[in-house]
């Protein structure tokens, strides 16, 4: 059987009545909340500590889709750790106002190396998000090595969206985030070739590009 995540019914309606009684201060306008600016500050500044402290390199790249003959955007990094294992890591803008982070995790022969899953498959790992340090399951995706990282919603995802969002995906063991509200994620796989560290800084600058290019430049 497949382990999946419980939201007790309490909490639910409660994040339920928080949404439908008032605007997440993400979404609302600085100069309509004056503490927006402030808070986005703090962030900012906790973000620009987290790429300081998790150093890692990635780049941004602006295409065009050859069947749409739209732009389309992504972010790439390769993190490793010292015996030849690498996570893959993918960000790209979803139809659904979001931006998903995914990481392939291989070893320096292509070949995926043993990690610590339970009986579903999914990886056993310690998940950090913002200041926030979790164990949990994190569910694989098309491919055995191949993870969904984190969830970006961004500005023009509605109350009501961003309720069904978390639910659904968070039931499925995927961290969901506020595009202004998140500064990093840090997520340790457990292989038989040692510890794999992936970050995905949100404030890093190329990161912010895909932020620009998805959100619509907010």
């Amino acid at each position: 059987m497949k382990s999946r995540f419980v939201i007790p019914l309490a909490r639910t309606l409660g994040l339920f009545a928080l949404l439908v009684a008032a605007p997440f201060s993400n979404f609302a306008d600085a100069d309509e909340n004056p503490n927006a600016n402030s808070a986005r500050t703090d962030v900012e500044a906790k973000g620009l500590e987290f790429v300081r402290k998790h150093p890692s390199e990635w780049e941004y790249k602006e295409t065009t889709d050859v069947l749409t003959d739209k732009p389309v955007a992504e972010v790439n990094s390769t993190q490793s750790n010292d015996n030849g294992v690498s996570g893959m890591i993918h960000g790209k803008c979803e139809d659904d106002g979001t931006i998903t982070f995914s990481v392939v995790v291989s070893n320096d022969k292509g070949q995926i190396p043993d990690i610590i899953r339970s009986q579903d498959g999914s990886a056993k790992v310690r998940y950090r998000l913002n200041d926030s340090l979790v164990k949990q399951l994190l569910p694989s995706m098309d491919y055995t090595n191949r993870y969904k990282a984190l969830v970006v919603a961004g500005p023009d995802v509605g109350a009501l969206k961003l309720l069904g969002l978390k639910l659904s995906e968070e039931a499925k063991g995927v961290r969901l985030a506020n595009w202004d509200q998140v500064w990093g994620a840090l997520i340790s796989f457990e292989t038989n070739q040692g510890d794999l560290v992936v970050s995905i800084p949100a404030r890093h600058s190329e990161i912010q590009k895909l932020f620009a290019f998805c959100f619509g430049g907010r």
